[in-house]
């Protein structure tokens, strides 16, 4: 790996990060997950693209920008989860009081 595709992770990284701070905005969840899955595809799949890690190919954008999909939704259902599960406990222990 070269320094400059390290950094253009980074860069990409840091997109996604500004976009998941619409979470503490006033728009609607469902409009910020929105949001942050169309910078995160953007941002990986324009990477991708300047490093030479796919061709310009429509066929090879939309597969990667696919996978980029797939890989956040999991991550986020990870995380969405894992939110309920807490919600639940707190819950439980408020109702015990």
């Amino acid at each position: 790996m070269q320094p400059k595709e390290i950094i253009s992770v980074w860069v990409a990284s840091a997109f996604i990060g500004v976009a998941s701070t619409l979470y503490y905005t006033k728009i609607s969840e469902a409009l910020a997950a929105v949001i942050q899955f169309g910078a995160g595809i953007t941002a990986f799949t324009a990477i991708a693209l300047f490093n030479g890690w796919i061709t310009i190919e429509p066929v090879d954008i939309l597969f990667y920008a696919g996978a980029i999909f797939v890989i956040m939704f999991i991550i986020f259902l990870a995380f969405y989860l894992l939110s309920l599960l807490d919600s639940r406990k707190i819950n439980e222990k408020l109702k015990e009081k």
